[in-house]
């Protein structure tokens, strides 16, 4: 991503991840614009593309209504309802964004499928609700789950959604991850998975807020997640049997190094598979995760 800098450089880039190690073989693509419309004097902070490098791109970020919102290619203001956008993806030919952000706390849809021109319509799909901290998101059609009225969720009926949140508010609510469960016409809170959940109003226990997000349904329909924390000092994996369950950490980060977004990527990637990120600097990536060294950002997203 970038600092908060005007005029500075904000592109797409596509990391080859097939080496598992460095970014060899990575590319930039710096879409045509110019540089002060597209973030200018602040942060582009997630992309997601469909097909890869030299194709297309959508890209999240914040600054002013006139350079920022949801971008494709960071040259065509998709949308300007948003000005602070943090996540962006694709679930089933939709594009979802998160925001923390006056009335759009939560997931929204950003028009239909994946627009590519501006004016198009951001509704807020998920409400994460008051004083929470919304950043990456997963979602899916569970077998087990209420398939009624899937057109109206777009095929979805399970989101899960970091929230990154650290203490906890007067209602007793805490960070963690959100689940979300579709009952036919609207989404419903089922719990946040944390650790502090035997003790939500005591702060006894640890309340690990999460921020990036991302995981897969294992064959008997149970969720495996894997996220960073809030702090960005551990990447944790937890196996979603109910509120009461408890992560683990798979690693910590080096020192002057944090964990900010992550991302699931086939298990024997081809040569020509690659991961994505919104970027002014590539500094750090793994397989399932990414690193962000002191002001500078390389976030993955889902391909």
């Amino acid at each position: 991503m970038c600092a908060a800098t005007a005029n500075a450089n904000r592109v797409v880039g596509f990391a080859n991840v097939a080496p598992f190690v460095g970014l060899t073989g990575s590319t930039t693509t710096a879409y045509p614009g110019a540089q002060a419309t597209n973030y200018n004097a602040n942060n582009i902070r997630s992309a997601v593309s469909t097909a890869g490098p030299s194709s297309d791109a959508w890209t999240g970020g914040t600054g002013t209504a006139a350079n920022a919102g949801v971008r494709y290619q960071t040259t065509t203001q998709v949308s300007s309802t948003i000005t602070n956008i943090r996540s962006v993806d694709i679930y089933n030919s939709q594009l979802l964004t998160s925001s923390n952000t006056g009335t759009f706390v939560g997931v929204s849809s950003v028009g239909t499928g994946t627009p590519t021109t501006s004016g198009a319509t951001i509704a807020l799909m998920i409400a994460t609700g008051t004083g929470s901290s919304p950043y990456e998101f997963a979602a899916y059609n569970d077998p087990n789950g209420n398939q009624t009225n899937l057109t109206a969720s777009f095929g979805l009926n399970r989101v899960y959604v970091a929230d990154d949140r650290t203490s906890i508010n007067t209602a007793g609510a805490t960070g963690g991850i959100q689940r979300w469960s579709w009952n036919g016409a609207a989404w419903l809170l089922d719990y946040t998975l944390n650790e502090n959940v035997a003790a939500p109003l005591t702060g006894t226990l640890p309340v690990i807020g999460a921020r990036g997000l991302s995981g897969y349904l294992d064959p008997t329909g149970v969720a495996v997640l894997y996220f960073s924390n809030a702090a960005g000092t551990e990447l944790r994996e937890v196996l979603d049997t109910g509120a009461s369950a408890t992560s683990f950490v798979l690693a910590t980060a080096d020192t002057n190094t944090v964990f900010r977004g992550v991302a699931l990527t086939v298990a024997v990637p081809e040569p020509t598979t690659y991961a994505l990120m919104g970027m002014t600097g590539i500094v750090g990536a793994g397989v399932w995760f990414q690193r962000r060294r002191k002001e500078q950002t390389a976030r993955f997203a889902r391909v």
